[in-house]
């Protein structure tokens, strides 16, 4: 694994009830992306068979849905736009799940923003929720992002509250041009446990796509 830079972090505390990303990978049927012809084009979307191999289920994929999904992307979700934004929701027949969300932020200058944004609160996610849930565990690593498109970046992120389960998911963020995506994967388990490698295979693809667009 390529990782640049690493944090583990423990806070004691009172504890209590706690707000845990959750991990819940239903299918459902989106709202499909309009039609209008004002409206910028649906990007391309990852394959099943795109995703990080599950050892014991293939992947499933819902359709292409316009807006943000129902299932909030954990610690970022506040900082997606509200127009020109489209989902897609892949699982597995166990906990393992991803979500795919793609972003036309109208020109490269403000998606260069957009993504440094998502970025920077990825990096802080770890802190920040351990301040929001004391006497947990967290932990997140920062990995080496890929070569393709304008830019990307790969982080981990652990959480493990007291007396409950553990997580893990991970987070790539891309730019091409003016488009943005993010690609989440997660399932139970701790920072070992994540596929960093093939992950950072399905961003790249992810990232080609876009450029083929």
């Amino acid at each position: 694994m390529l990782t640049t830079r690493s944090r583990i972090a423990v806070t004691t505390g009172t504890l209590i009830a706690l707000a845990v990303p959750t991990l819940s990978w239903s299918a459902r049927a989106d709202q499909p992306p309009t039609t209008d012809s004002t409206a910028p084009a649906v990007p391309t979307f990852l394959e099943p068979g795109e995703l990080p191999p599950h050892p014991w289920s293939d992947w499933y994929a819902g359709e292409v849905g316009a807006g943000p999904s129902d299932a909030p992307l954990a610690y970022i979700d506040h900082l997606l736009p509200e127009e020109n934004l489209w989902h897609r929701r892949h699982w597995t027949e166990y906990d393992a799940g991803a979500l795919q969300v793609v972003m036309d932020a109208g020109d490269p200058d403000t998606a260069a923003e957009l993504t440094a944004g998502l970025e920077e609160a990825l990096a802080n996610a770890a802190a920040d929720w351990l301040r929001e849930n004391p006497g947990s565990v967290a932990g997140w690593d920062e990995h080496c992002g890929t070569e393709a498109g304008d830019s990307s970046a790969v982080y981990s992120v652990h959480t493990a509250p007291p007396m409950a389960g553990t997580s893990i998911h991970l987070y790539g963020i891309g730019r091409v041009g003016e488009h943005v995506t993010v690609v989440q994967w997660g399932q139970m388990g701790s920072l070992g446990d994540a596929p960093v490698e093939e992950f950072r295979t399905t961003l790249a693809t992810a990232l080609n796509h876009l450029a083929a667009d």
